[in-house]
């Protein structure tokens, strides 16, 4: 009977080291997913930003034509 408290006692030790090890790769993971939507935010504005200067001049010229 010891033995076997003894082994899921282990069992539960390593669980609990398992959810540990989620929990903070779960945090990493929020992090990061956080950073690459800022990135992919500042990008997508960056690129409408580049389109909009690009088109505007090019729009112009054709109202005066």
């Amino acid at each position: 009977q010891g033995e076997q408290l003894d082994n899921i006692q282990h069992h539960v030790s390593l669980a609990n080291a398992y959810v540990d090890r989620g929990t903070k790769q779960l945090v990493s993971a929020k992090k990061t997913q956080s950073r690459t939507r800022k990135w992919a935010l500042v990008i997508i504005v960056a690129l409408l930003v580049i389109i909009a200067l690009i088109l505007v001049p090019v729009l112009k010229s054709f109202k005066t034509s």
